[in-house]
C-alpha cells in the first residue's frame, strides 16, 4: 500500500471503532480487512461488509482495483496492509514493547509478565496465541492509545517469521524463551530454529534496549549483541537474577529468587519444573522495571493457568495435569520428566501425536515410546494415527480421541494422576470436557 494510501487509512482507523477480519462478527465503524484463507475468502464479503456499516474495507481482490468508492482500499496483499497499519499505528506510540520469541513457553511467560507490569504499569498483550502475520498486528491495533507497556508473542514457522513481525512490532526489549524441536517440518533442525527466533536481536539492539535470557542454557549463553543488555535469569551463578526451585511433594511447582540479599518464595499454581524458567523470566522483567519483589513473588503466586497449559484440574475423584494445548519432542520430553518426578503410584500417562515434524514425525515418536516404556507408571494410553501405526497390536492405542472417550465412559476410573500432553491438532481436552 501506498505511503498517501496509508496515511489516509490510518486517519480512518483513529476514528473507527477497531478493526476486524470476521464480516460475521463485523459493528458498524469498525475497518474490516479481506483476508483470503484456506476454507474461505474473506474478499467475498466486502459489500457485506460495507452494508454493515463498515468506515473502510481492505481488500487484494482484483476486482475491487480500480474502484471509486472512498472506503475501498484496495492494495496487492491485505495481510501485508494489515501489518502496515499495525507498524504505523506502533511507531507513532509512545508505548514500550516487549517481544516474546522461543519453541516453547511463550504464551505462559507472556501471561505471567502481564501479571507482574500490571502491578505498576497500564499493560496489554496479544490475545491467545495471536503470534503470526495476521494475529500479531491484529493484537497491536487492538492496544490502546493509552497503555504503557505492551507484550508481543512472535511466532515462527519459518525462516524471516520473526523478522518481519520485529519490523511491526518495533520492539524495545525481547525475551526468547528457549531453543527446542518445534515445527521440524518447516525448519529441518534446530540450527534454522535459533536463527529464526533470533531475528529479533538486531531490532532491540537498534533501540539500545534489553534481552532476557535463560542463564542456565548454553546456546543462550552463546548469544550476544554489542548494543543490547542482556539479563539472565536461572540458577547458575552468574546469572542476574538467580532463583531454584523448592522440592514439592506435590504437582504444583513452587521456587525461590533472590534480591538484595532477600529470598522471595512462589507458590505456583502451576505444574512443572519447565515452568521454572518462565517464572523466572517475569521476575527478572519485574525487577528490571523497578516492581518489588514482594509484589512480584504475591502475583505470580496468584497466577492461575488456562487454555489447557500446565493446568491442574481436580475433576471427579481424578487430579489431571492437563497440558494438551500443544506438545513439540522437548515440551513432551518435559511433561513426562515431570510425571515421573511427582510422587504417586497411580499415575497414568495419556500421550497424543506430535505434529509438524517432517521427516523427524516417526525417530522422535519412537524416542516417546522408549521413554514411557522405562517410566514407573500404573497405565500408558496413546491417541493419534502417528503413534497408533508405530506401536505393536498390544499396546494400550487409540487413533482418534473419541475413541478412546467411547472406552473412557465405559469404565471406573477413580483416584488417578493423569498427564493428558498431546499437539493442538489432536485436541486431548476433549477426553474430560
Amino acid at each position: 500500500m501506498t505511503e498517501e494510501k496509508l496515511h489516509k487509512l490510518f486517519k480512518i482507523f483513529l476514528k473507527s471503532g477497531g478493526i476486524n477480519t470476521d464480516s460475521r462478527k463485523l459493528k458498524a465503524g469498525e475497518i474490516f480487512v479481506g483476508i483470503k484463507g484456506d476454507n474461505f475468502d474473506g474478499n467475498d464479503f466486502i459489500e457485506t461488509a460495507l452494508s454493515t456499516g463498515a468506515s473502510a474495507v481492505i481488500t487484494d481482490k482484483k476486482k475491487f482495483e480500480l474502484t471509486t468508492d472512498d472506503r475501498i482500499f484496495y492494495t496487492e496483499n491485505s495481510i501485508r496492509a494489515l501489518g502496515q497499519l499495525a507498524g504505523l499505528y506502533r511507531n507513532k506510540s509512545k508505548w514500550i514493547i516487549i517481544g516474546i520469541t522461543g519453541s516453547n513457553g511463550k504464551t505462559t511467560t507472556k501471561e505471567l509478565c502481564q501479571k507482574v507490569l500490571s502491578i505498576k504499569y497500564k499493560t496489554f498483550s496479544t490475545p491467545g496465541n495471536f503470534n503470526n502475520e495476521i494475529g500479531m498486528p491484529l493484537s497491536i491495533l487492538n492496544f490502546p492509545p493509552d497503555m504503557e507497556i505492551g507484550i508481543l508473542e512472535l511466532g515462527a514457522r519459518f525462516k524471516g517469521d520473526v523478522d518481519y513481525l520485529s519490523k511491526i512490532a518495533n520492539p524495545d526489549h525481547a525475551i526468547i524463551t528457549n531453543f527446542g524441536k518445534d515445527h521440524l517440518e518447516t525448519f529441518k533442525n534446530v540450527e534454522n530454529i535459533i536463527e529464526a527466533n533470533t531475528e529479533v536481536i538486531p531490532y532491540v539492539a537498534a533501540k539500545k534496549g534489553c534481552l532476557f535470557l535463560n542463564g542456565d542454557d548454553p546456546k543462550m549463553q552463546k548469544l550476544n549483541s554489542e548494543n543490547a543488555n542482556i539479563r539472565f535469569h536461572g540458577s547458575s551463578e552468574t546469572s542476574t537474577v538467580k532463583g531454584n526451585i523448592i522440592e514439592n511433594k506435590t504437582p504444583e511447582l513452587s521456587l525461590r529468587f533472590f534480591e538484595a540479599g532477600n529470598e522471595f518464595i512462589i507458590n505456583s499454581k502451576l505444574t512443572g519444573s519447565y515452568n521454572f524458567y518462565n517464572f523466572m523470566t517475569a521476575v527478572n522483567l519485574g525487577l528490571f522495571f523497578n516492581i518489588p519483589p514482594t509484589d512480584i513473588a504475591i502475583a505470580l503466586s496468584s497466577y492461575e493457568a488456562k487454555a489447557n497449559r500446565s493446568q491442574i484440574l481436580k475433576k471427579d475423584t481424578n487430579t489431571f495435569i492437563l497440558d494438551a494445548y500443544n506438545a513439540n519432542p522437548d515440551s513432551m520430553h518435559a511433561a513426562l520428566d515431570n510425571l515421573q518426578s511427582i510422587r504417586s503410584n497411580d499415575k497414568w500417562a495419556i500421550v497424543g501425536d506430535m505434529l509438524e515434524l517432517g521427516k523427524y514425525t516417526e525417530q522422535e515418536h519412537l524416542q516417546i515410546i522408549q521413554k514411557l516404556e522405562k517410566m514407573d507408571l500404573e497405565k500408558t494410553i496413546f491417541v493419534g494415527e502417528i503413534f497408533f501405526n508405530l506401536l505393536p497390536a498390544e499396546a494400550f492405542k487409540f487413533k482418534t480421541v473419541a475413541e478412546l472417550k467411547s472406552w473412557w465412559e465405559k469404565n471406573e476410573i477413580k483416584d488417578k494422576l493423569i498427564l493428558l500432553k498431546a499437539s493442538r491438532g489432536i485436541a486431548l481436552e476433549k477426553l474430560i470436557e
